[in-house]
């Protein structure tokens, strides 16, 4: 599915063929962050930070619903229509959107999951948040580490090359505790 976002028109555009979300688009923002846990160390006051890596980064999208006495819609319908986008479902799995915008791009965000929906009445109006997260297929982390494993296997089996018939040279393996871990890596 797409998920297109056109700030000078002011247009959300989703779905496959992508249709026009209602509403007027108010504001657009992207939220990244580092994975940090506080570690103690002994010894010292206090505790340190330790950084994993960063989280999922976030998309935000806000648009204003209002009635359309023209089109004899209100805003509920209009936000009726948005909720079905929320709730909707591709073979029994939320749908991944694949984004199109000068900011993603940026932040090298490609596909998302339609992650929250809150939304807020006030003065006959309705404030809409659709947010969504960085989605990353399992599929595709799999086949990362399935290459990263066969770069090492290739490294290893070059690094043995001399030991076909069970013999293992002195210079490309020094202890038994390292046949082993080698052995493990596999």
């Amino acid at each position: 599915m797409i998920l297109r976002i056109d700030s000078a028109a002011g247009q959300v555009k989703i779905g496959n063929p992508p249709i026009v979300l209602p509403g007027i688009l108010s504001s657009i923002s992207i939220n990244g962050e580092l994975l940090i846990d506080n570690v103690s160390v002994e010894g010292k006051s206090g505790s340190s930070k330790q950084v994993h890596g960063w989280n999922d980064a976030t998309l935000n999208i806000s648009l204003l619903l209002i009635d359309n006495e023209k089109a004899k819609k209100t805003r509920f319908n209009y936000l009726a229509d948005i909720v079905g986008h929320f709730k909707k479902i591709k073979d029994g799995m939320p749908v991944v959107y694949n984004l199109q915008h000068p900011m993603a791009k940026a932040w090298n965000i490609k596909q998302l999951l339609f992650s929250s929906l809150q939304t807020t009445e006030e003065y006959n109006r309705i404030t809409i948040t659709l947010e969504f997260v960085e989605h990353e297929p399992v599929v595709g982390i799999t086949q990362e580490r399935h290459d990263s494993v066969m770069t090492k296997q290739t490294a290893t089996d070059a690094n043995y090359q001399g030991s076909v018939n069970g013999t293992i040279k002195p210079q490309q393996l020094n202890t038994t505790k390292e046949l082993e871990l080698k052995y493990c890596e596999f």
